[in-house]
């Protein structure tokens, strides 16, 4: 059974417990997770943190990069212990190995940078679109 789930360009909107089980399961690319809400003005559609997280996906070519409402997937939030929003998550292999919360720009940027180096080290390398 397939489910439908919207697309941004290259940020996957993540809707049910299921699509996003299925996104860590698969494995294939690294996946950013994006847990955002939309009371918060930083992290809502089209946000400052949205309008970031989008543009990184556009560099970050090799990262699977998904949005998240906090809110919607409770057990989602519950699993990744997220308490803040936002909140951005790093998976690697199926496993959170990084995690950085709070609306500020720079620490997003570093933490995709950070997170791009960690899987090139695991010999998967992110293509950067420079």
């Amino acid at each position: 059974m397939s489910e439908i789930f919207a697309r941004n360009e290259r940020v996957i909107d993540v809707i049910t417990d299921s699509q996003l089980s299925g996104l860590i399961a698969d494995g294939k690319s690294p996946l950013l997770l994006f847990f955002w809400a939309d009371w918060h003005e930083p992290s809502r559609r089209n946000g400052q943190m949205d309008s970031l997280f989008q543009s990184l996906s556009k560099k970050f070519l090799s990262i699977e990069f998904a949005r998240v409402e906090a809110e919607s997937i409770a057990s989602a939030t519950e699993m990744f212990s997220v308490s803040v929003v936002p909140t951005f998550i790093g998976i690697f292999r199926g496993q959170s190995v990084q995690k950085v919360e709070g609306a500020d720009p720079q620490a997003l940027g570093a933490f995709v940078k950070t997170f791009s180096e960690y899987c090139a080290q695991k010999n998967i390398i992110p293509q950067v679109r420079r």
